[in-house]
């Protein structure tokens, strides 16, 4: 069409309505389109490799913080710098970072609402702030100790107190 030539009014209206019957097939009686073969199998797929992904952050996660902040921790390490200091509580934060975000799966707070649910969110959300204030002040102390490398115990000792 040049824009010169009318248009039936009929004829358009008539190929909408039936455009829209045709869009209406592809729909159940509740109005929700249905999925094919091909999405079901791509969620089941993705669902599969989530969860695979989720166990094994927890499998690997919680016994590796547990054993670094023991390592972290320990009296020889945690004397000689506070850089240790920072790394055993950054493991202790993300362990109880993991611990509460499993338990808020396990309640299962998406599906239905309990009571422990705006705890458990708003634990996880400090925790995830905390874990990014100690990355921060680990890399002003390492930022510390090499602008002034023998005087790194002087200012973390001022800023502390």
């Amino acid at each position: 069409m040049n824009g010169t030539e009318l248009v039936d009014n009929n004829t358009f209206s008539r190929n909408i309505f039936q455009s829209n019957n045709m869009m209406d097939d592809q729909y159940n009686s509740s109005g929700v389109r249905p999925y094919s073969s091909a999405q079901l199998t791509a969620f089941a797929v993705t669902d599969a490799l989530v969860r695979v992904i989720f166990y094994t952050a927890y499998v690997v996660g919680i016994p590796g913080n547990i054993l670094s902040a023991i390592v972290w921790l320990r009296h020889r390490v945690a004397s000689e710098n506070p850089s240790p200091t920072y790394l055993a509580v950054l493991a202790i934060n993300d362990l109880v970072a993991q611990l509460v975000d499993g338990a808020y799966y396990i309640i299962g707070c998406y599906p239905d609402y309990h009571r422990l649910c705006p705890a458990l969110f708003w634990a996880f959300l400090f925790t995830i702030v905390l874990d990014s204030l100690l990355v921060l002040s680990f890399s002003i102390v390492r930022l510390f100790a090499i602008r002034r490398p023998l005087q790194v115990g002087a200012y973390v000792a001022s800023c502390v107190l």
